[in-house]
């Protein structure tokens, strides 16, 4: 996502505000998903309102897993609300490895899974 804002920005200034500034946050979202654990962080050492606001946005991002339109039963809805925060932690550290791979233009080779039976495909023959 962020090569793709990286290399296609200017396209943005052709079209309204409105849609340029969504796609622009949607594109970055890697980035702001990468501050969450520094704001984790700053908010429980920092005290005072800005771990007033950490526990305000954890309750709001529990809640809205236990709220979940479905037909989810409670232990899966306790179970969502546990796993939010981990998740999101975890979200978190992989977006900074992202963001720092993107800002200091470090390549990772991407090597493909089993899942794509990549490995397990036999070639074909050309004789039919």
């Amino acid at each position: 996502m962020l090569d793709s804002w990286q290399k296609q920005w200017r396209l943005l200034l052709k079209v309204p505000i409105v849609p340029a500034m969504d796609v622009t946050i949607q594109f970055l979202s890697p980035g702001i998903v990468a501050l969450f654990l520094p704001f984790c962080i700053g908010s429980l050492l920092a005290g005072g309102i800005p771990l007033l606001l950490l526990i305000c946005t954890l309750l709001v991002l529990v809640a809205g897993a236990v709220i979940i339109r479905g037909e989810f039963s409670v232990a899966e809805r306790a179970g969502n609300a546990l796993m939010m925060v981990p998740f999101l932690l975890l979200n978190s550290v992989i977006c900074i490895i992202v963001v720092v791979t993107f800002l200091l233009n470090i390549r990772i080779a991407w090597k493909r899974t089993e899942k794509s039976n990549f490995f397990l495909k036999k070639p074909r023959d050309p004789a039919g």
